[in-house]
C-alpha cells in the first residue's frame, strides 16, 4: 500500500509541472482503469532495491524505483495507436516494471517485450505474447539483443532516464520504427517525423517515426 500512496505523493509534489486540472484527470483515469483491469499490482508493488524517486531523478540513473506510467498518458497514446496498424511490430518497454504499459497495449502488437533491471518483476509476466527480460540497458548484451530483433519495433521510454542511454538505443532504429518518449528532454529531428505531441503543462508526450 505504501507504493500506491507514494505514486500520488510524487504527482502532488509536482503539481506545478502537471497543473491541477491534469492531476485531476490522472487520478480519475487511475481509478477507472484500475477497476477495469483490476490492476492494483502495478500500484502496490514496492521496489525496495533502489533509491528513492527524488534521489534517482537527481542522479539520473537507469535503475530507478518503479513508478508506472499514468493511465491518462496511455489513454492519450492509444488514441493515436488506434489509427495505426502494428500487427507486425515488436513493442519494447524499457524499464517495464510490473508491465502496466505492456498489458495495456497487448492486443495492438505482434509481440511485446518488457526490459527491467529488477528480476523480481518477472512474476507479473505470465501472459501470451508478452515477454520479460531481466537486462541492464548499460550492458553490451542488451544492446545486441535489441539489434537482433528483425521485425519493426516501437520503443517506449518513460521518465526518468539517462538521455545519452536513450539515444544509444534510438540510434538502432530502422525505417518505419516508432519511439514513444515521455517526460524526457529529447527532441528528434534528423531522419525522424514527429507524429504526436501532447504537452501536459510542463510534462510532455512525444511519438516519432523513423523515416
Amino acid at each position: 500500500m505504501k507504493q500506491f500512496f507514494y505514486i500520488f505523493l510524487v504527482i502532488l509534489k509536482n503539481v506545478n509541472k502537471y497543473g491541477y486540472y491534469n492531476i485531476f484527470k490522472i487520478i480519475f483515469f487511475e481509478i477507472i482503469y484500475n477497476i477495469k483491469y483490476f490492476d492494483f499490482k502495478s500500484n502496490f508493488y514496492e521496489d525496495n532495491k533502489t533509491n528513492t524517486y527524488l534521489e534517482t531523478r537527481k542522479l539520473k540513473f537507469y535503475n530507478t524505483p518503479y513508478s508506472p506510467t499514468p493511465y491518462y498518458y496511455l489513454f492519450l497514446i492509444n488514441k493515436l495507436f488506434k489509427e495505426k496498424k502494428f500487427l507486425n511490430y515488436v513493442f519494447l518497454d524499457f524499464g517495464c516494471g510490473a508491465g502496466r504499459v505492456l498489458f495495456f497495449f497487448k492486443k495492438k502488437f505482434f509481440r511485446l517485450i518488457g526490459i527491467d533491471l529488477n528480476k523480481d518483476y518477472k512474476k507479473f509476466f505470465n501472459k501470451e505474447k508478452i515477454t520479460f527480460k531481466n537486462l541492464n540497458l548499460r550492458k553490451r548484451n542488451t544492446f545486441n539483443y535489441i539489434k537482433k530483433i528483425k521485425k519493426n519495433k516501437c520503443f517506449y521510454f518513460y521518465e526518468p532516464f539517462d538521455k545519452h542511454l536513450v539515444m544509444k538505443y534510438i540510434k538502432t532504429m530502422k525505417t518505419n520504427d516508432y519511439v514513444v518518449i515521455i517526460n524526457l528532454n529529447i527532441i528528434l529531428k534528423r531522419n525522424f517525423s514527429e507524429i504526436f505531441k501532447k504537452n501536459i503543462k510542463k510534462k510532455k508526450i512525444l511519438i516519432y517515426k523513423k523515416n
